[in-house]
């Protein structure tokens, strides 16, 4: 009844101070609340009950990447969770660059990450398209976590969407931030996951990372024909995830993806100059 109440019911627009809160059984970060949203639930609750079978997957692979990728951050409560507990293999902190086009999103995810001391991560406020420059970002009211560049997906949500210009960057920006060696790619942009695949397609065929990917219902065949050729797909299940042969929306949202064989390419991704940087 409470928690109902906490996000439900309308409440000031006020910031609320950051808490300790656990978000898989391996890790807790601590994250600002906010009244109608699902981190809310901090309030009230020790452990965040969000997308926990990912969660439980990634505490397996915390000690594996040099890089994250994490394109669609929204507040950043799988960010500050990358940027506390990962690590390369060698054992330091991962690199994690973090994108997300939404004002609002993105101004709570730096306070999020202020409140960890993650003064490492890399947080961009773009969107990734397959054009570097501005592209039109649909936000429905009263629903920040399904903002998108499509503005078919945002109108599900609201009769009152508001459309603003953002900035976008592409593959060859992706690949400039990214130094060699073992990356994550995580994607979670409100329908809009085929397109990103197929703007960094260059990029994924130099770097193969693996990939956590959100996959809705209707969306799906244009995920299949994006998917990176020599890869595998998983289910991510509360149990693991669970290799299939096709990707379809199921009652679990997200899709492990990784390549068959790691093969070393000659040359670089997007045929960029790696010197080129978005921080700053």
């Amino acid at each position: 009844m409470v928690l109902s109440n906490l996000q439900t019911v309308s409440w000031p627009a006020v910031d609320l101070p950051a808490i300790p809160v656990k978000v898989s059984p391996g890790a807790t970060v601590r994250l600002h609340p906010h009244f109608g949203e699902f981190d809310v639930q901090a309030l009230v609750r020790e452990h965040l009950h969000y997308e926990a079978e990912n969660f439980a997957w990634l505490d397996s692979r915390a000690a594996t990447y040099d890089t994250i990728v994490e394109i669609g951050a929204n507040v950043g409560v799988f960010t500050t969770y990358f940027g506390t507990h990962f690590r390369t293999p060698a054992g330091h902190p991962s690199r994690v660059i973090a994108f997300e086009p939404s004002p609002e999103a993105f101004r709570r995810l730096q306070a999020n990450l202020r409140a960890n001391h993650l003064a490492h991560v890399v947080a961009v406020q773009a969107a990734v398209t397959e054009t570097a420059g501005t592209v039109a970002f649909h936000e429905p009211s009263g629903h920040l976590s399904n903002g998108s560049v499509l503005s078919s997906f945002a109108s599900q949500f609201s009769n009152d969407v508001r459309v603003s210009a953002v900035r976008s960057v592409n593959c060859a920006e992706i690949a400039a931030l990214v130094p060699d060696g073992r990356v994550l790619l995580k994607i979670d942009v409100e329908g809009a996951e085929a397109m990103v695949l197929k703007s960094l397609a260059p990029w994924t065929r130099t770097v193969q990372p693996d990939i956590l990917i959100e996959v809705l219902p209707g969306y799906e065949a244009g995920i299949r024909r994006a998917q990176p050729p020599g890869y595998r797909s998983f289910e991510v299940t509360p149990e693991g995830p669970v290799a299939r042969e096709t990707i379809a929306a199921g009652p679990w949202r997200d899709w492990w993806l990784e390549p068959e064989q790691r093969v070393d390419e000659p040359g670089t991704a997007c045929s960029i100059t790696r010197a080129k940087t978005l921080e700053g």
